[in-house]
């Protein structure tokens, strides 16, 4: 019977995430609820150097996986979401890459991509507008879901420059 109970201990404890200890903000509050209802893996990585709640997540796309750094401000007005370092490219071939992300910005809706020459890498971007009284997860899940549908779209259209 002891074995029995620890044996479904532990699968609950594997199974099911805890929503992080600490969390702050009512939208993180509220977009972590709907992550830990899906069973989706994140880190909760506390309040960053801005004030902002910062949860980190790595999404399977069908092509790569995508690092998405989630932030919520203090007010809970927006939920700023980047992907840092999509690819990396040579410094020579800024321009190249410029025009590539460019047409990448015409294509896609609410998402920016942008080439950072600080560090010779491509970042996406997609910030969304809240409110308390809207169904803050859901809408954060979405907002989500597109940003990694269209950098993981856009990776190989950056291929030729990674570097």
């Amino acid at each position: 019977m002891k074995k029995t109970v620890s044996l479904l201990i532990a699968l609950l404890l594997i199974a099911v995430p805890a929503l992080a200890e600490g969390v702050q903000y009512a939208s993180t509050a509220n977009f972590l609820d709907v992550l830990d209802a899906l069973n989706i893996v994140y880190d909760y990585e506390g309040i960053d150097s801005d004030g902002d709640e910062w949860i980190y997540l790595e999404i399977d796309g069908d092509i790569t996986t995508i690092p998405v750094n989630c932030f919520f401000c203090s007010d809970d007005s927006l939920c700023t979401m980047r992907v840092w370092h999509l690819i990396d490219y040579d410094g020579s071939d800024y321009e190249a890459v410029l025009e590539v992300v460019n047409a990448l910005n015409a294509r896609y809706r609410f998402t920016c991509f942008y080439a950072d020459t600080d560090d010779n890498s491509v970042t996406v971007g997609l910030d969304t507008i809240i409110r308390p009284n809207d169904d803050v997860g859901d809408i954060c899940l979405e907002a989500l879901s597109w940003l990694v549908s269209n950098a993981d779209e856009a990776f190989p259209v950056l291929g030729d420059y990674i570097r």
